[in-house]
């Protein structure tokens, strides 16, 4: 046992899982979340200081697992061709160990998230903030600006945050922000997002109440999906609900990824369904490698296309028509 605590000792937990895992998907003050490496779950994968655990697939393991997974090989042969071999129940005991703390880890995630959808219920903050949206003065011009008609506004609970508070080096900030609630399939409000407005570290995006769980956006929570002709996929809720205005058929789901990694998931769940992915500039080729395994069509574009849209005043014939040129990768 004493090989396998030195063996650990040569390596920094954090470099090795960043090294497998990629980019962050989002953070705290000691964890950060990526997509998994098991399951592919997006903003699932959690790395902590010494360990790792996946809220989605449960898996979960140390700096050991992890170089044995980056070499392809088993714990065991990881160990024994690093000279540390081990019983079998000195293995047994290492499992109970890690498995009895990500066990802890997920029980506290679980009753933070619970009490954070408490607190949002109780303060219904996107009620309130639906309600600026007719007593401050241009807040409604902010999503006319966006894309997003009088109408829209009020069908999605759009609002307006005067006081939203970001994070900086230099301490806690406030501005405002757009406001825009999550729902469910089930019509239930499960996440509430302020998009910043004028930050001074560049800083968009910011959740109501830390705790909660992101979730994609539907612009249509009604429509099912076996009633839905086709699914268009892309980065961020604002580029959806301007997409699907725009697109303008009752049919068609438009739905809104939180994040580069969350879109990829949503693609590879929906994988030999009419499947359209919007990716944003940056993320084509990621986008494209997905879409070839799920059989989706992808729409690339030079501009994100909600600036395209806004920007270039471009009306549902073009969407409609640029569309329907999308082939399967």
């Amino acid at each position: 046992m004493d090989k396998v605590i030195s063996l650990k000792a040569k390596y920094n937990f954090r470099d090795v899982a960043y090294s497998l895992v990629g980019e962050i998907t989002s953070k705290g003050r000691d964890f950060t979340q990526h997509a998994c490496l098991y399951c592919e779950s997006s903003d699932a994968f959690t790395v902590y200081k010494d360990s790792c655990f996946c809220f989605s697939c449960e898996k979960h393991g140390d700096v050991i697992d992890l170089l044995a997974y980056k070499n392809n090989q088993t714990v065991g042969d990881f160990l024994r061709g690093n000279d540390c071999e081990i019983s079998a129940e000195e293995v047994r005991k290492l499992r109970e160990e890690n498995e009895d703390r990500e066990r802890k880890r997920s029980e506290i995630a679980a009753r933070k998230h619970e009490n954070a959808l408490k607190r949002l219920y109780e303060t219904k903050a996107w009620i309130l903030y639906h309600k600026n949206l007719d007593t401050v003065p241009a807040a409604r011009q902010l999503w006319e600006n966006r894309g997003v008609p009088h109408e829209w506004q009020n069908i999605w609970h759009l609002g307006y945050n005067p006081s939203a508070k970001y994070g900086t080096k230099s301490g806690v900030m406030t501005t405002a922000s757009m406001t825009i609630p999550f729902y469910n399939r089930r019509g239930e409000v499960k996440y509430v997002q302020n998009r910043l407005l004028g930050t001074i570290d560049g800083s968009r995006y910011r959740p109501e109440i830390k705790g909660l769980e992101a979730i994609p956006f539907f612009c249509d929570i009604e429509l099912g999906d076996e009633e839905s002709r086709m699914t268009i996929i892309i980065e961020g809720a604002i580029k959806s609900m301007v997409t699907h205005i725009t697109y303008n058929d009752a049919s068609v789901q438009t739905v809104g990824a939180y994040n580069k990694a969350a879109l990829i998931t949503l693609v590879r769940k929906m994988k030999n369904q009419n499947v359209l992915v919007v990716p944003d500039p940056d993320s084509i080729a990621n986008v494209k490698l997905v879409a070839k395994e799920s059989g989706a069509r992808v729409l690339v574009l030079p501009e994100k296309l909600d600036d395209m849209i806004v920007d270039y005043n471009l009306d549902t014939s073009w969407l409609r028509y640029a569309i329907k040129q999308a082939r399967i990768v």
